[in-house]
């Protein structure tokens, strides 16, 4: 779990049959960056080997070591490679994708065997205002990303070796003074999900490929909505 006022991570055991989660001890860790460094995301990669944390202000991506006992280890810092290092996403072998807010592009990155990240391509811009939020298609071909300053999303290619290439610079248009954030793919990738906060609402997306085609939208929701999750 990201704790972002007090900036650190703490982990849990999920405890069957009865449902209830658990405090593993040692699991709380202070992030490097301190409490200025607006920490963003947060998850395990594909092997679970490595617990990942972006951290806007400062502009890092913390990996931290996961033992057998879910404990996390000493954390290993690389920059970003954009500015405002934000969202991200993995894909089933392990390329993490991250968005970046300040410099509105993404980099991808393999993981070496340290824990230190190797540079596939870095900060590629997608030309509009506040990358946040990354959802990978189901084969990780694609990556879209949300413009949240910028109310609309694009769409990346995303290579056999994990190099990023830019394709739709706006392939998700909304209106004027809506401000798209977290994203969702159903599990079949036909459609995307994504949180319009400023509207209270989540609009949805027929997938084409790279393209958006917008269907529908559940409107008359807080405006304070955040996370988002499909099946």
């Amino acid at each position: 779990m990201l704790n972002r006022d007090s900036a650190n991570i703490a982990g849990f055991r999920l405890c069957l049959p009865a449902g209830i989660f658990e405090p593993i001890a040692g699991s709380v860790h202070a992030l490097p960056g301190g409490a200025a460094s607006a920490p963003a995301d947060i998850r395990f990669s594909p092997d679970g080997a490595w617990l990942v944390v972006t951290q806007t202000a400062a502009n890092q991506i913390v990996l931290f070591p996961v033992d057998s006992d879910g404990v996390a280890g000493a954390p290993v810092v690389t920059p970003s490679e954009g500015i405002g290092a934000f969202g991200f996403a993995f894909r089933a072998d392990g390329t993490l994708i991250v968005s970046e807010a300040m410099s509105s592009s993404a980099s991808s990155y393999a993981i070496a065997g340290d824990g230190t990240l190797d540079v596939i391509s870095a900060a590629v811009p997608d030309g509009q205002a506040a990358t946040c939020w990354i959802s990978l298609t189901p084969g990780g071909s694609v990556a879209f990303v949300s413009n949240t300053g910028a109310s609309n999303l694009s769409s990346y290619a995303v290579g056999g070796g994990g190099e990023l290439v830019l394709l739709e610079a706006i392939t998700g248009q909304l209106a004027a003074g809506s401000a798209p954030i977290d994203t969702a793919l159903s599990k079949d990738g036909k459609y995307l999900y994504a949180i319009d906060s400023a509207n209270g609402r989540v609009v949805i997306y027929r997938v084409h490929g790279a393209k958006l085609t917008q269907v529908d939208s559940v409107n008359g929701l807080p405006v304070s909505i955040q996370g988002i999750a499909a099946r």
